[in-house]
């Protein structure tokens, strides 16, 4: 991942992103889109980078602290704009499947 993008960059949660959580982790459905967009962020900030880079986009994983249940958070750094975006959350799962689908067409 980039050097300052979570220390320096101003990080942008997308409203898909949050609808994807949602979907993830069910007993976020009825939390307020502040509320939800918080925890969004504490899970970036204690997540870990997740399989590889490709340009600039990367991978987060958290782990939801009240049901323990893993996501991955898809990321896009914008250096010019010390911007991240965070634009969607997978299952660990789905996360997996992606890369070793990718890894399988190389």
């Amino acid at each position: 991942m980039h050097q300052h993008s979570k220390r320096d960059a101003f990080i942008l949660v997308t409203d898909h992103s949050m609808e994807s959580f949602k979907n993830n982790i069910p007993s976020s459905m009825c939390l307020e889109k502040k509320k939800l967009k918080g925890i969004v962020l504490a899970m970036y900030y204690n997540g870990v980078e997740f399989g590889a880079q490709f340009g600039r986009a990367f991978l987060i994983r958290s782990t939801h602290t009240f049901s323990k249940k893993e996501v991955v958070f898809a990321c896009e750094f914008q250096p010019d704009k010390k911007l991240v975006v965070i634009k969607t959350t997978l299952s660990l799962e789905h996360a997996i499947a992606n890369m070793e689908s990718i890894v399988q067409r190389r």
